[in-house]
């Protein structure tokens, strides 16, 4: 099986190891790993894997031994565990940090490694969309300048060098910079990195309130009382309607600026039944 390394789920990664020592013939039942682990309790591997339970650091190193892990390999278990089990969104983007790390060290790069980079900065997607709606010629000085709230040169190249990097943008022969291909798509990777880019564009959505007039931007909010059908059926209309503003956008050939549009419904009370107000 693929060395640990090569996880971002110790859930996956431990049920990856438990298959492997099955498809070998090596004990692997419940039992098994508990008596290893010292736990009186048969359901207690079940419980860890579906995630009806978590692990504490004490149980993740005695599992790493069980396991055979190396004192580094222990750390990066460990390092995902609390990951996993984090509390906030910035106590996990430390540990996605120094998993990392961990992982350049053995030169170990993930797909959620490089969604975390291109999703750390809000403006690598817009200097994405600069390229591609206006084509490159490698001033990074104007490219910068461009970027609402404007950024630092130096943040524009290293934006460009990780587009390269992950395939996002590409330099021609001539010199000019094109997209490879028109959308960049989340999918199912890390949630965490998306996230943090979600939160940035409604920080900066807060900012546009200042930064721009009411002619540049369009901000309305609605407070209502629906049942939790009617609910689904309000994020099913925006799903629709998101996608027909990217059939607009890649319709468009003539683009002259770059749009951000967040779409946001959350609750604002807990579920009350009727006549209990």
């Amino acid at each position: 099986m693929k060395a640990v390394w090569f996880y971002s789920d110790w859930r996956v990664y431990l049920q990856d190891w438990l298959a492997d020592r099955r498809e070998r013939g090596v004990p692997a039942s419940n039992r098994y790993i508990a008596q290893k682990m010292g736990i009186n309790s048969a359901s207690w591997l079940t419980s860890i894997s579906q995630g009806k339970k978590g692990l504490s650091r004490q149980s993740a190193n005695k599992l790493s031994s069980v396991i055979g892990h190396s004192p580094d390999e222990a750390r990066f278990f460990e390092t995902m565990v609390s990951c996993d089990q984090a509390k906030g969104i910035d106590e996990r983007n430390n540990y996605h940090r120094e998993l990392g790390r961990m992982r350049q060290a053995r030169q170990v790069q993930l797909l959620a490694d490089t969604q975390f980079e291109y999703y750390g900065q809000w403006y690598h997607s817009v200097i994405r969309a600069l390229i591609g709606a206006f084509g490159f010629d490698g001033n990074i000085e104007k490219l910068a300048a461009n970027c609402l709230p404007p950024i630092s040169t130096a943040q524009a190249k290293s934006s460009v060098a990780l587009l390269e990097k992950l395939g996002l943008v590409q330099k021609k022969e001539t010199g000019e910079w094109i997209l490879p291909s028109t959308a960049v798509k989340s999918g199912a990777g890390n949630k965490d990195a998306v996230e943090n880019f979600q939160r940035e564009a409604m920080r900066l959505a807060q900012e546009a309130l200042d930064r721009f007039s009411p002619m540049e931007r369009d901000i309305s909010t609605l407070t209502i009382g629906v049942s939790d059908e009617t609910a689904g059926k309000i994020r099913e209309l925006i799903s629709n309607t998101r996608r027909r503003i990217v059939e607009l956008a890649n319709a468009d050939e003539t683009a002259s600026r770059v749009w951000q549009i967040n779409f946001q419904v959350f609750p604002f009370s807990k579920p009350v039944a009727s006549g209990e107000v």
